[in-house]
C-alpha cells in the first residue's frame, strides 16, 4: 500500500482511517505530494515525533493519534498556509508555539493532551479565532499566552473540569469580549458546586464552535479501510 500511495503524487485530499491503527509508514509519504491542500489522518497508535515537514500548500490537518510523544506545534507552526489544524494525544509535559509560528492559523482545536504547560510566545497564532481544548485534564490553568492572540474570539472548554472560574487568563478573556464556553466544562461544574439554578436556555452552555476539521472517519466494519483522496485534474 507504500508504494502505491507514494505514486499518487497529484492528490490534493487526501483521508485515511484504519482499525486498529494507521501504519506510522504513511507519514512518509507526504513528501512525495506537493499539491495537498487538506489531510486527515484518524488514528495512529504511538508516533514518537512527527515529519521534518509536510507539504507547504496543506490547509487544514486533522492528526489523531493514541500517543505524540514529541511537541507536534515545532513542525506544524512552519505550514505557512495552515488555517484548521485538528491534533489528538500528545503526552508530553510542555508545549512551545514560537513567535511568528501559525501566520494562517485560524482555528484550532487540542485534544487528550497531557501538556502541563503551554508556552505561547508573542506573535505567534496571530490569526486564531477559534480554539477549542478537549479532556486536557492535566492542564490546571490557561496559559497566559492566549491573552496574545490579538484575534480569539471563542474559546470552547470540554471536559475541561480543572480549569476554574476564578483562572486569571479565563477570567482576563471574559472581560477583553472573548466568548467563552464548556460542555459540561468549568461553567457547568462550578455553577452547579455554588448552587446556581441550570436552565436549557443558559447561553454560556451553548456556544457551538464552529471547528471545520472535526471528522468522525471511524469505519463501520473492522475490515474496512476508509480511503478517500481527490487530485488535480
Amino acid at each position: 500500500m507504500m508504494i502505491f500511495l507514494g505514486q499518487l503524487n497529484q492528490l490534493t485530499t487526501f483521508s485515511l482511517s484504519m482499525l486498529p491503527n494507521i501504519p506510522v509508514e504513511v507519514l512518509n509519504i507526504f513528501a512525495n505530494m506537493p499539491h495537498l491542500v487538506d489531510i486527515t489522518l484518524d488514528q495512529f497508535g504511538v508516533l514518537d515525533k512527527l515529519p521534518a515537514e509536510f507539504p507547504q500548500s496543506v490547509r487544514r490537518l486533522v492528526l489523531h493519534a493514541i500517543v505524540i510523544k514529541q511537541d507536534p506545534m515545532p513542525i506544524l507552526e512552519k505550514i505557512p498556509c495552515l488555517v484548521v489544524l485538528e491534533l489528538r494525544g500528545y503526552k508530553g509535559q510542555t508545549m512551545c508555539c514560537s513567535a511568528q509560528g501559525f501566520p494562517r492559523l485560524q482555528e484550532l482545536e487540542l485534544g487528550n493532551f497531557s501538556t502541563e504547560v503551554w508556552r505561547m510566545e508573542e506573535g505567534a497564532m496571530p490569526k486564531l479565532s477559534h480554539l477549542e481544548l478537549l479532556q486536557c485534564k492535566k492542564m490546571s490553568k490557561l496559559p497566559e499566552g492566549l491573552l496574545h492572540l490579538p484575534s480569539l474570539g471563542h474559546l470552547k472548554l470540554s471536559y475541561m473540569d480543572q480549569i476554574s472560574e476564578d483562572d486569571i487568563t479565563l477570567k482576563e478573556l471574559r472581560r477583553k469580549g472573548c466568548e467563552i464556553c464548556g460542555t459540561p466544562g468549568i461553567h457547568l461544574h462550578s455553577r452547579l458546586k455554588s448552587g446556581a439554578h441550570l436552565t436549557p436556555h443558559t447561553p454560556i452552555l451553548s456556544c457551538p464552535l464552529p471547528i471545520h476539521s472535526r471528522t468522525h472517519l471511524r469505519p463501520r466494519n473492522p475490515h474496512d479501510t476508509p480511503l478517500s483522496f481527490s487530485s488535480l485534474p
